[in-house]
């Protein structure tokens, strides 16, 4: 078509003629003489051919529209003037400066095709690119996929195995889910680092390990608590009481209720934040009221001391029971030591072994060294050194060391 085109404007001729010009002379001027100007028009012109039809404007003024290798020719002024064409689907457009000498009759060839070849080929590729990066995105997506379901089954597997006391094999689970991107994973090797178990305890590498799941898009709130203690304790990181509130309060926040009787108990100790028995009292009794039992156990003491609520030994009773009945053994170890000493309003030394016995049998070494003191003197129960020897063992090996100066063997 260009070819076509550009013989079109091969073969247009544009004629030019000139008129002779005649001098007339006369002997005699009649009135004034004048001398007329004629002003030189300009003949110079465009002629637009379009490869594609178009709409085209010459100098911001539209001029028409144009079937494709059809001319249109225009006078024109010389000097410089702005060409716009554009195919008649608007989408494609050709602009020119076009240079008009005086007399110059210039033809204009407007290729508006190799522009859209060019915009189709850039669209195609454009197209193809955005396919390839949604293959991508997917492939990646089911690899993701594919390593979040073995990191879940892992942790499962790590958890199950903590549950069973398999300690080492639980920390061989959980770091791999942990590297593969499993907070709850990171959370439980930050446990087993945090307690020794399975591993060299490790406090500097528990920290980071609950700090990053606590710092998660969804955060794991106990691992908030977990880094809060290390903080309130100084374990592997410099003592810090106002960090360890603010993650307390994080985790209290989130609904984590551990995290609200450990709050509570920085302000029963003043400890990062002005003593306050009261604020203690209110966050106790969040967390009991969640039946998150160790709120509970605390709370009865406040009642039992009568600090920032008024002493009540039947409310403290009522919260250690509660305690105790719902597997805080060291409510049934509290419950005891008010039967042991008449805090009920007498002695009971036989629901004190009862209750020693329930906290000892849920792993509280003091319920358990306790009760091996009233096996050995009868109180409440028939005189046993050798099970009394026994109990006394069993808290001196979990660590309570009061037990080993009792664990002597019986004569």
């Amino acid at each position: 078509m260009i070819g076509e085109m550009r013989n079109i404007v091969a073969v247009m001729a544009i004629a030019t003629c000139f008129g002779p010009v005649a001098a007339q002379q006369g002997p005699i001027f009649l009135g004034k003489s004048t001398t007329k100007r004629v002003r030189k028009t300009s003949t110079a012109s465009l002629t637009i051919i379009c490869d594609l039809a178009c709409t085209w404007s010459l100098d911001g003024k539209t001029t028409g529209t144009l079937a494709a290798a059809t001319p249109a020719t225009i006078p024109a002024e010389p000097g410089q003037h702005q060409l716009i064409a554009t195919a008649s689907d608007g989408l494609d457009k050709y602009q020119k400066q076009i240079t008009l000498g005086a007399n110059e009759q210039q033809p204009v060839i407007v290729e508006l095709k190799p522009i859209r070849d060019a915009r189709l080929e850039a669209e195609k590729e454009a197209e193809e690119k955005k396919e390839e990066e949604k293959r991508k995105a997917a492939a990646l997506k089911e690899l993701e996929e594919k390593q979040a379901q073995a990191a879940l089954d892992d942790t499962k597997e790590g958890y199950t195995l903590f549950m069973q006391q398999r300690y080492v094999e639980s920390k061989f689970y959980s770091e791999r889910a942990c590297k593969n991107g499993n907070l709850a994973a990171c959370k439980l090797l930050g446990l087993l680092y945090m307690n020794g178990l399975g591993v060299t305890r490790d406090y500097a590498r528990a920290r980071l390990l609950f700090q990053q799941s606590c710092d998660g898009a969804s955060p794991y709130l106990d691992a908030c608590a977990n880094l809060g203690e290390l903080y309130e304790h100084g374990n592997g990181i410099t003592q810090d009481y106002i960090q360890a509130r603010t993650l307390y309060q994080k985790a209290c926040a989130g609904e984590y209720w551990d995290g609200c009787w450990m709050l509570g108990k920085l302000y029963q100790e003043g400890m990062g934040v002005p003593q306050n028995f009261a604020q203690a009292g209110a966050l106790y009794k969040k967390a009991c009221d969640q039946e998150d039992m160790v709120g509970c156990v605390n709370l009865g003491e406040l009642y039992l001391n009568g600090t920032g609520v008024p002493r009540d030994i039947n409310q403290t009773l009522a919260l250690y029971e509660k305690a105790c009945n719902g597997g805080a053994s060291a409510g049934c170890s509290r419950v005891a030591a008010m039967y042991e000493l008449g805090r009920t309003g007498t002695v009971d030394y036989g629901q004190a072994a009862a209750f020693y016995k329930k906290a000892c049998d849920a792993g509280d070494l003091d319920g358990c060294n306790s009760l091996g003191l009233l096996y050995e003197n009868a109180h409440g129960v028939p005189r046993n050194k050798h099970y009394a020897h026994t109990l006394f063992q069993r808290a001196c090996d979990g660590g309570f060391r009061d037990a080993c100066n009792n664990k002597k063997l019986p004569q």
